[in-house]
């Protein structure tokens, strides 16, 4: 419990790989204000996956004022591809979805996570500038039914926010029910013809 917390208050932990310290990422935690080289050889993540199958979403997000390709991709421990994203032109988002066995491995491998960017466009700047770093957040998030776990955090919200407008909208249902009766029944006054006169009219019609 002590060691959890302890990650989630550094937000890192770091995994020591062929002599290089690699950030460790775990479901249900964002890394902040990440750094790598644009057309370069990207970053590379250890992946604290549980003994369990389940679905997973990788999502990276970064300024729309770089102009830049993020390519994520699930590798094995030989470097081989296992899981690609794709470009999805989505403003400064990219995201991974993938599904891990009983073991937590994908095809059987522990996988691990590159990030890379590559440059495209032209920068706000102008054409002669170009960025040679990005910063960006990674999250992993477990998914239930296709949804981020993050999202049924705000279900208590959303469901007060239904009520709210429906509560409101049965009240203004009621106020012009009863304006449109008032209404009805002031015209009428107005419209119907006075009992007193068509009384009289029959009176003489009689005599």
């Amino acid at each position: 419990m002590f060691y959890v917390l302890f990650v989630f208050l550094l937000g890192h932990e770091w995994t020591r790989v062929a002599g290089k310290e690699i950030a460790t990422l775990h479901p249900r935690q964002t890394l902040q204000a990440e750094r790598l080289t644009i057309d370069g050889e990207g970053v590379r993540y250890a992946l604290a996956l549980p003994s369990t199958a389940g679905a997973y979403e990788v999502k990276v997000s970064y300024p729309a004022t770089v102009p830049c390709d993020i390519v994520l991709e699930l590798i094995s421990q030989d470097n081989e591809v296992l899981s690609k994203s794709f470009a999805r032109r989505l403003l400064n988002t990219e995201k991974l979805i993938f599904h891990v066995d009983a073991r937590g491995t994908l095809e059987g491998n522990q996988p691990w996570l590159l990030v890379r960017a590559t440059a495209t466009g032209i920068h706000w700047l102008g054409p002669n500038i170009q960025a040679e770093g990005l910063v960006y957040n990674i999250a992993l998030e477990p998914l239930l039914l296709g949804i981020p776990f993050e999202a049924f955090s705000l279900a208590p919200l959303l469901l007060l926010l239904i009520m709210v407008v429906f509560s409101g909208f049965y009240h203004v249902a009621a106020h012009c029910k009863h304006s449109h009766v008032c209404i009805t029944e002031t015209l009428g006054t107005y419209t119907d013809p006075p009992r007193w006169k068509a009384g009289a009219t029959s009176s003489k019609r009689e005599n």
